[in-house]
Parts: structure tokens; sequence; C-alpha cells
């Protein structure tokens, strides 16, 4: 048997990248007014959404290069929001912390996957299911949005285009 070795950093930044990409896809297709307002006055704005996911992969990048980032209270990523209102700008938004994510994950050497880090929900956890979790976390708001469109209508499928 022929052992094969497995980039570890490869599948997690493909998986960061791949998971922004769908999300990015997902945000074409959002009403308009979803961007600012709740479904049903409970749920989140988009902006609200992508504030979450963007914030998420934000402080990973972050730890992941080795540094500190500016705060890891969760309750910052509302901050966001206000400048998040439209298509274009959670897009922005989203795009460069999926792509941070996944470039600190690439850059993040072999040896420092096991090496453990207070991750940003308070949980000491290796650097390996950080970013793995950080690019998860993407995936999972962008089922958010998959059902904010659902609740609008849209049954299609717009995250594999």
């Amino acid at each position: 048997m022929t052992e094969t070795a497995f980039d570890h950093a490869a599948f997690l930044a493909g998986n960061a990248r791949r998971f922004t990409g769908m999300y990015v896809n997902d945000l074409k297709y959002m009403p308009e007014d979803s961007f600012t307002n709740s479904q049903g006055g409970v749920t989140r704005s988009v902006a609200g959404i992508t504030a979450d996911a963007a914030w998420l992969a934000n402080c990973a990048a972050t730890l992941l290069r080795g540094e500190t980032p500016p705060s890891m209270d969760y309750s910052t990523h509302v901050e966001l929001i206000p400048s998040l209102g439209t298509r274009e700008a959670c897009t922005e938004m989203i795009s460069n912390a999926g792509n941070a994510l996944a470039d600190a994950i690439e850059n993040l050497p072999a040896s420092k996957f096991g090496e453990k880090v207070m991750a940003p929900w308070g949980a000491e956890t290796t650097m390996y299911a950080l970013g793995a979790s950080a690019a998860g976390h993407i995936w999972y708001h962008d089922a958010q949005l998959n059902y904010i469109q659902s609740l609008n209508g849209d049954g299609d499928v717009h995250w594999m285009g």
C-alpha cells in the first residue's frame, strides 16, 4: 500500500475559497430589501449575517497569522452592519474576509496546525480546527441566505453557479 500525503492547508484554504464563492453567488440573488430588513421581524438582515461571517473569518485569519485581533468580543461584529447595506458592500466584505482566511491558512506552516489557540468563541482549539470552523462558518451563513431566498419565493440553487 502506498501512503499519500494529505495537504491540510490546501484542503482548508480551498474550502474557505469555495464557501466564500458560494456565499457571493447567493448574494447576487438576494432581494434588495433583505440587506437591511429582517424577514418576519426577527431574522437577521443579510448585512447582519455577512457581518457575523466576515468578523469570524477575519478574527481567525489574524490568529492564524500569529497576530492578535483588535477584539474577539463577538458583539463587535454589529459595528460592521451599518456599512453593509448593499449587495456590493456585502460582497466586498465577505470576499475580503474569505480570501484573508484562505491566505492565512495557506501560509500557516504545517508544523503549526496542531498548535493550540484561544478561538474567538472562547474555547481553546487547534489552528487546524480554527481554520476549518471559520471556513465552515461562512458556509453555515450561506445556508441562512438560501433560507431567506426561499422565504421570498426563490427555490433555485444559486451557489453552484
